[in-house]
């Protein structure tokens, strides 16, 4: 995997991004993996 650059459009909110859409409201198991590392990784500090 390619390091993640922000560019200044990246950071530019668009129209598209600010609405919620039916894939973004469904927890991923992306999503479920790094809040779950989060959470360990508190407990851990």
């Amino acid at each position: 995997m390619q390091p993640y650059f922000p560019t200044p459009y990246s950071l530019l909110p668009t129209p598209y991004s600010l609405l919620p859409t039916p894939y973004s409201l469904l927890p991923t198991p992306y999503s479920l993996f790094y809040s779950a590392r989060a959470v360990l990784l508190d407990h851990h500090t």
